[in-house]
């Protein structure tokens, strides 16, 4: 299990389902401190009793597991905003819901990826005065099972 690789390729195929939508969004493996937006970015997150990672094989199957989170961020108006967040969350259309559930084992870097749920949307400012900005946001989490590197 590579934490890194699996980052990394659960980007390529978030970045597939941007894509695919219609929008535009940067994706981000490891987010720069300032990203640009909209923004889709992977972060850890915990899934289990506030774990990061499992180490303990699980499932009888000796997986790993490893808790992120997709935060969407997008800037805008109220409405703007909420509407394309519901666009990049939604399953009606292509979308990157869609393009990690056809592509679960993100092309060989896992087993599988859960979706959990994604959170209710909140609005957000920074605190950086030189560069202010506004945003509405939600994550999505998700838990990936990967097997142990061959050594």
């Amino acid at each position: 299990m590579n934490i890194a690789t699996i980052r990394e390729a659960l980007q390529t195929v978030v970045l597939a389902g941007v894509v695919a939508s219609n929008n535009t969004a940067n994706v981000y493996a490891y987010p720069p401190e300032s990203p640009e937006l909209p923004a889709v970015m992977i972060l850890p997150a915990p899934f289990e009793n506030g774990q990061y990672v499992n180490y303990w094989g699980s499932f009888g199957r000796h997986l790993y597991a490893v808790g992120l989170r997709l935060e969407l961020r997008i800037a805008g108006t109220e409405v703007d905003a909420a509407r394309t967040l519901d666009d990049y969350l939604s399953t009606a259309m292509p979308a990157i819901i869609d393009a990690i559930k056809a592509n679960p084992t993100l092309s060989g870097a896992c087993e599988t990826v859960l979706l959990r749920s994604s959170a209710v949307p909140g609005r957000f400012a920074s605190s950086e005065m030189e560069t202010a900005r506004t945003w509405l946001a939600s994550s999505v989490s998700i838990e990936v099972h990967a097997r142990k590197e061959a050594q």
